[in-house]
């Protein structure tokens, strides 16, 4: 049983399908080397499971494929890690959910969750206006980079296209790809510009394109998708929030990580996410009264709520994976990191603690002090034959 079937292709560059269909179709080579390595680690992968994963992988649902190639990826990588998987969603008393792995390294486990975040396509309607502004900045030459743009309040009144394209073509004319990777890689926001109309802004991020193609499109992003819109990073803490407090109640018999792929191309989760895992408070909404209650950190990975209740956070690390792993692209400049939890206590295996990572102690997340270690390069490790 395979993922993709040994037969041959002749489409170069399949324009309409689902993920997994333009990827079956493809006669690129890239493609073909990306097919190879999905069906070497699906042989990998525990066979009670593969039928399961082989499904929902193979859907039509792009959605469901992202979920699939991101369990896939993440077992590849934990045997390679040295790590020894003992079982694919296994069995727990005591829990809400079954975790995608039991994870064994020497005498440690732990339990691995999986979960892929997009914001809701139902999130924002994008006006003709907007659109019009969109095909301004894709019509930009753009030999070194794409952009990821994020968009607040409403554009009621068409803006002059030079003010647009001026200030777009200044910003990528200021920089090379190579200096930006190295800001970001060093954990430093991306180059950006901001035009404000009103109350309406669009602020444009450069992402270093990889491949240099000059007639292509400017925008990495639909510009006024979900994906980019208001809040859209607040949206993806929530639901990473949600699932973290979902496992508040669960008696585990072992630590657990949270990996999470997020919809976002560049090193910024770091700041984002932080405050989230990391900070002193924690808020969450009401969905039926959208009421607010707050919860600040206590001792011993305790969230103690105004009223004085409390609930025990069982996470032990979130891991985060930028966009490009749940594509078959490349993803070289895009390094995941652990985040490991200070509020309680970590006894994750040293195979694991490999990665790069960012941590703290107890005082030292209170006052915003933050310790960040290299480690293994995962697209190595995944692209090197062992």
């Amino acid at each position: 049983m395979q993922l993709f079937s040994d037969r041959k292709r002749t489409e170069d560059s399949p324009d309409t399908g689902s993920k997994f269909e333009v990827y079956d179709r493809s006669a690129w080579p890239g493609v073909e080397q990306f097919r190879q390595r999905c069906n070497e680690w699906f042989a990998h992968f525990p066979a009670v499971a593969q039928a399961d994963l082989r499904a929902r992988f193979r859907s039509s649902d792009n959605d469901q494929h992202n979920s699939a190639w991101f369990e896939l990826v993440l077992h590849e990588i934990l045997l390679r890690l040295g790590c020894t998987i003992e079982a694919a969603h296994p069995n727990v008393p005591n829990t809400v959910t079954r975790p995608d792995f039991l994870v064994q390294a020497n005498d440690t486990r732990f339990y691995l969750e999986a979960m892929v975040i997009h914001a809701s396509s139902d999130d924002r309607i994008v006006t003709p206006i907007e659109d019009e502004v969109s095909r301004w900045i894709n019509a930009i030459p753009n030999p070194n980079f794409t952009l990821s743009l994020h968009v607040t309040g409403e554009l009621r009144e068409q803006p002059r296209k030079r003010e647009v394209t001026r200030a777009i073509e200044r910003l990528m004319a200021k920089h090379n790809p190579a200096d930006v990777r190295r800001l970001v890689a060093d954990g430093t926001p991306a180059p950006r510009t901001t035009l404000t109309f009103g109350d309406w802004s669009l602020e444009a991020k450069l992402v270093p394109s990889d491949n240099g193609i000059a007639d292509g499109l400017t925008i990495g992003n639909p510009p006024m998708s979900s994906s980019v819109v208001d809040k859209a990073d607040e949206l993806r803490t929530q639901k990473i929030t949600e699932k973290l407090r979902a496992k508040d109640d669960d008696e585990l018999d072992a630590p657990l990580v949270l990996a999470v792929a997020l919809s976002t191309h560049l090193y910024e989760p770091k700041q984002d996410l932080l405050p989230m895992l990391l900070g002193k408070a924690l808020q969450r909404r009401n969905p039926k009264t959208g009421a607010r209650a707050i919860y600040r950190r206590g001792d011993a990975g305790v969230w103690v709520r105004n009223d004085g209740s409390q609930r025990h956070l069982n996470c032990q690390a979130l891991w985060v994976f930028p966009s490009p792993w749940i594509s078959y692209s490349t993803p070289q400049w895009y390094q995941p990191w652990l985040a490991l939890n200070p509020f309680v206590d970590v006894d994750l295996p040293d195979q694991l603690l490999q990665v790069p990572r960012v941590s703290a102690t107890w005082e030292s997340a209170n006052q915003g002090a933050i310790r960040w270690s290299d480690g293994v390069d995962l697209y190595t490790l995944l692209t090197n034959n062992l």
